[in-house]
């Protein structure tokens, strides 16, 4: 081959190369134009993660002072608030301090709509169900001054107590720069929460799955239904579709027929075919719809939901978490108060009966703030977590239930206290049933306290049993309104919660071997105005996907209930509170690397620490805190099958 020849070669090589390399770049430029054209077009979106409402704006027109019975959830006008652990939202109240109407707004900035299928969707709710907060959504066409807002797209007279997806066609406003507003207009109500508000233009034939529910513990044989939420999010109504869904290697098929489900709206579907439990385990039911109206799915990248179902054959040892809704000025609290000391006392071997005050002298803010989102009135309150929101009448009747279920954990709690520096050490043990590969546990600990009395008129009980015209009330109707301090004496007060209300992250693995151990221990230290002795520990663990309670036990807190003959380790964190260096003194039993982590009361990790490597003996380490916010933090400790939880202030 001559050089002019190879020159060419290679030219003709080096081009080949070239035009396969474009190739290559404009087959990826089509896909992804491919899959951005498959997505809805999204116009504008705020989820409030951020912690900011920004770019919406809120405005107080009203000017009235929210009552204090609200005020560490909501201010006076639409604001942001840490709902649960990981979720954040705007809430907004018509609850005021003296009583009057709401006029608060939720402003959006300016958006352009150019699409007929322009819809706005957003999720609110409610949580009293006897005092729902209403709110309108208006439209303006000019700016985002408030009497521009001239156009009522919705009215909401009172919002639903759960989480609701509502939305309105923006068709009309094809063309122009609008703004919408959300406007809190209610007259003494209670609470509104608002969440996930979009903007977006649809497609004509697209559908979302949106939840997978079934009985997540079972015991083994059961038949279980498998029940799918699924989500019109196409500009068409959605009349059929196909339900699939595959466990252990089978797959199962339904043809669903006869909806009319209008767009952005939900339908609960539920298999023609259920789910027999043939053994003990952990399996996974993933889900697959398509088809919307006997077509193509136009976004089918949210048409698949996979969780995990659980086979059980052991019974445990099982305990029931009671939790009340309560405060003293709550008129109708008597009722709760008779009805947990009725707990307490036909089911002693059985119930941990927490108080959770609100809004009074015993409130713990870390407890109460997630706790008085999830139930919808006082006085009312949980079992288990699993029977939510109920009234205190009701819990006696659902206690056998929740002690009978099979769980795939037990919980054993030991206590040892230091009554010299009144510090109790409280070591929870998990002991598994099954073993599992995606399951995700959480411990905490709740400190409460028998015989609480105080002085001063923040301990009068409202008392709206008081003569009797309401019935019978254990006594209550023999008793003034409000009944004063003097008179009254509280039990089972919730004193703190370690490890945060949806319980410390991880402090559990989600990989477990069947019968194996895991621990969790919390150091806490006995205020000088609390009575040690009047004081029970409850160490309880919870499914981190439910939220439901699967165990736990309680243990008195002044009294040593065992000490491992071989502790592994003992740790002490000081000076506590501290403004700049907490120091870490551990004695360990062998050697070991233990992770170090800081976690706020709520659960939310502040900063990773790294690990300590451990040697058998005594070591210190100095861990700089000044530059955290004032406040409460827990340091975690973990190794491999234990962790422990040390709360530290930061001032």
């Amino acid at each position: 081959m001559d050089l002019i020849n190879f020159a060419n070669s290679f030219k003709i090589t080096f081009s080949n190369k070239k035009i396969l390399y474009m190739k290559r770049i404009l087959t990826l430029l089509i896909l992804v134009t491919c899959f951005l054209g498959a997505r809805a077009q999204v116009l504008f979106y705020q989820d409030f993660e951020s912690g900011s409402i920004d770019p919406m704006t809120a405005v107080d027109v009203d000017g009235k002072t929210v009552n204090p019975s609200v005020a560490n959830v909501a201010g006076p006008t639409f604001g942001i608030v840490q709902q649960t652990a990981k979720n954040k939202a705007v809430v907004s109240t018509s609850w005021f301090d003296p009583v009057g109407q709401a006029d608060d707004w939720l402003i959006s900035p300016p958006i352009t709509i150019t699409d007929a299928n322009t819809f706005l969707s957003w999720e609110a709710y409610s949580p009293d169900a006897n005092f729902r907060d209403g709110y309108q959504v208006r439209v303006s066409t000019t700016d985002n001054a408030i009497a521009s807002f001239s156009n009522l797209a919705l009215n909401v007279a009172a919002e639903l107590t759960t989480w609701t997806k509502r939305s309105a066609k923006l068709s009309a406003y094809v063309g122009q720069t609008i703004y919408f507003a959300f406007r809190n207009n209610s007259n003494d109500k209670y609470l509104l929460f608002m969440d996930n508000i979009k903007v977006e233009v649809l497609k004509g034939n697209n559908m979302i799955v949106k939840n997978l529910t079934f009985d997540k513990y079972n015991p083994i044989a059961t038949e279980v239904p498998v029940k799918i939420s699924i989500e019109n999010h196409g500009a068409n109504p959605l009349t059929s579709f196909f339900f699939d869904y595959t466990v252990e290697g089978n797959t199962y098929t339904d043809t669903i027929t006869g909806l009319n489900v209008a767009p952005l709206k939900s339908t609960d579907v539920t298999h023609s075919l259920s789910y027999t439990i043939a053994e003990t385990g952990e399996f996974p039911i993933a889900v697959n719809i398509s088809k919307p109206n006997g077509v193509a799915d136009e976004d089918s990248l949210d048409n698949t939901i996979t969780r995990y179902i659980y086979g059980l054959s052991q019974a445990l040892p099982k305990k029931v978490l009671v939790e009340e809704a309560t405060g003293t000025w709550c008129q109708w609290c008597p009722r709760g108060a008779v009805n947990m000391d009725l707990i307490a006392a036909n089911y002693a071997d059985v119930a941990m009966p927490v108080a959770v005050h609100n809004a009074d002298p015993m409130t713990i803010s870390e407890y109460d703030g997630p706790f008085s989102q999830s139930v919808g009135g006082y006085p009312s309150g949980h079992v288990d977590r699993k029977v939510r929101d109920i009234d205190p009448a009701d819990f006696a009747a659902n206690i056998a239930p929740m002690q009978e279920r099979l769980v795939p954990v037990a919980v054993t709690t030991n206590v040892t206290y230091d009554a010299e520096n009144r510090i109790a050490t409280i070591k929870g043990t998990a002991h598994t049933s099954i073993a599992t590969q995606s399951n995700g546990l959480r411990f905490t600990t709740i400190i409460t306290e028998n015989n609480v009395t105080g002085a001063d008129s923040g301990y009068d009980q409202v008392n709206t049993y008081s003569g009797g015209a309401n019935g019978p009330m254990g006594g209550f109707e023999d008793l003034p309104n409000p009944v004063p301090a003097d008179q009254m004496i509280y039990n089972y007060v919730a004193r703190a919660i370690i490890g945060g209300f949806e319980g410390m992250e991880n402090s559990v693995p989600d990989a477990t071997d069947a019968g194996e151990d895991f621990e969790f221990e919390v150091q806490y230290t006995v205020p000088t105005d609390y009575n040690v002795d009047e004081m029970k520990a409850i160490v309880i663990v919870q499914d981190e996907e439910t939220g439901e309670v699967l165990n736990g036990d309680i243990q008195k807190l002044g009294e040593t209930t065992s000490v491992p003959l071989v502790p592994a380790g003992h740790f002490t964190a000081y000076p506590n509170p501290t403004t700049d260096v907490l120091n870490l003194v551990v004695d360990y039993q062998y050697d070991a690397k233990v992770s170090m982590k800081i976690y706020t009361p709520l659960g939310q990790l502040v900063r990773d620490l790294g690990s300590l490597d451990l040697t058998n003996g005594n070591q210190t380490a100095a861990i700089q805190v000044g530059d955290l916010n004032n406040g409460n933090y827990i340091l975690e400790l973990r190794d491999k099958n234990a962790v422990t939880a040390l709360p530290f202030t930061k001032m």
